[in-house]
């Protein structure tokens, strides 16, 4: 859900002065040292120029740690004659870790996503008009590329696993050194926004917003155990991508999602407009609608390995006792206090336990 990520960094370059931007807490600095630049240029030429020697660094206060997901979108430009070279630049975080590399000549545009030292690449027809880019990478290993609304490339298993501490972000050139005259094109819009490995279970308090009665000791304990589950659940989900989809590019026949997987997406989309819905009017039929939905969801991924979901749901069980009991009883009282408000969504989430066990009626 969209929700979950966050918006880390945005930027739309709607007038001269590249501070007027939004961003999580941290500071800035621009390459070539150019803060304000008045009056307001036309709007042909918003933007920030990429070319050799100028850069945008932006380091996050605090560093934004265990990051399993990072999605970035530009909208690009093209000024009168600036093709007429090879232009470059990159988007890059966590120290590189993670890298949008763009690169414009001869007719053709080079985009390449690095994550760690996997890449998925796609070159795309270029004539000088506006491109907007769009490159996603997630820890269940999907990497994906769109130019213009349309996905150009896809990679299933891209840096599978993978997270990071995302201390800076820097866009513009890779060179250092200002070049008398270079071509250069233009950044009319970025967007960067990350996914936390908490972030799922953040928007679910967010919604229930009530006092927690633990501790420090008690959170780190619950988090932990938290924090397993969701491992062995990303785990599985890996696999199942990796059986689902396959590697492709735009020009390779059929496409990287098999139907199973087009009918999974379709069924975890609906499954949590649903539960919005319920949360806001806990009416019975989006209660429903939620249990329908991630039934159709959990057996698609449960054909992809049976034995090897039976074995999640074991193991998952099994992690379920490992929460400390006194932690528990310090949330019996939270839990009688608000019985009512939550006896709906308690209602619920048994009914989502039993569809877990058995998903399609047999486990």
């Amino acid at each position: 859900m969209g929700i979950v990520w966050s918006p880390a960094f945005q930027h739309q370059f709607l007038d001269g002065n590249p501070r007027n931007f939004n961003a999580f807490p941290g500071t800035h600095s621009v390459q070539p040292h150019v803060l304000v630049v008045p009056p307001t240029p036309p709007r042909d030429q918003l933007g920030f120029a990429v070319r050799p020697g100028h850069r945008f660094d932006y380091t996050f206060e605090p560093a934004v740690d265990s990051v399993i997901g990072a999605d970035i979108k530009l909208d690009t430009a093209f000024p009168a004659l600036a093709t007429a070279g090879q232009l470059l630049g990159q988007v890059a975080l966590a120290n590189g870790a993670i890298r949008l590399l763009l690169g414009f000549v001869s007719g053709s545009a080079r985009l390449q996503l690095f994550v760690s030292n996997n890449v998925i690449g796609i070159s795309v027809p270029f004539d000088g008009e506006p491109l907007r880019v769009h490159a996603r990478w997630h820890t269940h290993g999907q990497g994906q590329i769109w130019v213009n609304g349309t996905l150009r490339g896809y990679a299933p298993s891209l840096a599978a696993g993978a997270s990071f501490t995302v201390a800076h972000l820097r866009f513009g050139h890779h060179l250092d050194q200002p070049v008398a005259n270079a071509p250069a094109f233009l950044i009319r819009g970025i967007c960067v926004k990350l996914l936390r490995r908490e972030d799922a279970g953040r928007v679910f308090d967010s919604l229930f917003p009530l006092p927690s009665p633990l501790d420090e000791a008690c959170l780190r304990k619950m988090t932990a155990v938290d924090n397993a589950i969701m491992e062995e659940i990303r785990a599985f989900m890996r696999r199942a991508i990796t059986r689902l989809t396959s590697r492709w590019q735009e020009g390779m026949p059929g496409g990287p999602f098999s139907r199973e997987a087009v009918a999974a997406h379709e069924a975890a989309v609906a499954a949590g407009l649903a539960f919005m819905a319920f949360v806001v009017h806990r009416r019975d039929e989006d209660a429903e609608q939620v249990k329908q939905k991630v039934d159709e969801f959990l057996t698609l991924i449960k054909a992809t390995d049976p034995a090897g979901y039976a074995e999640l749901v074991a193991r998952l069980e099994a992690m379920t006792a490992q929460y400390d009991p006194s932690c528990l009883a310090r949330l019996r009282p939270l839990a009688q206090q608000n019985g009512a408000a939550l006896q709906p969504v308690k209602t619920l989430l048994e009914a989502l336990l039993e569809v877990i066990r058995s998903p399609g009626g047999t486990l």
